[in-house]
């Protein structure tokens, strides 16, 4: 319960909602440093976005639960990875280059 504005202040400095958000069915081909606290990329299927967790990164990451795909694109495993928004935002801006829209 929050009991004053300056507990509403807090709620929104503290829970900020994620900058770049995938949807359900994107496929996202993760780079070195596009998933926290894991070294390594892969590809990977949306199944899930977590904005009701994903709040405490300051807009900066959003949890995911994936499926990892494989060069063919066939699954490999599942996971929940903290991915950076950047990423996200860049793999829309490479979507949008790849399939411009016809005036």
């Amino acid at each position: 319960m929050l009991c004053s504005d300056a507990d509403v202040r807090l709620r929104q400095l503290i829970h900020t909602p994620p900058d770049a958000v995938p949807r359900p069915g994107d496929v996202l081909v993760l780079v070195p440093g596009d998933i926290r606290w894991r070294a390594g990329g892969m590809t990977v299927l949306v199944e899930r976005v977590r904005i009701e967790i994903s709040g405490c990164y300051d807009g900066a990451a959003v949890w995911l639960h994936v499926t990892e795909l494989d060069l063919a694109g066939a699954p490999v495993a599942r996971h929940q990875l903290l991915v950076e928004t950047a990423a996200i935002a860049r793999e829309r801006a490479g979507a949008a280059d790849e399939y411009p829209t016809v005036a």
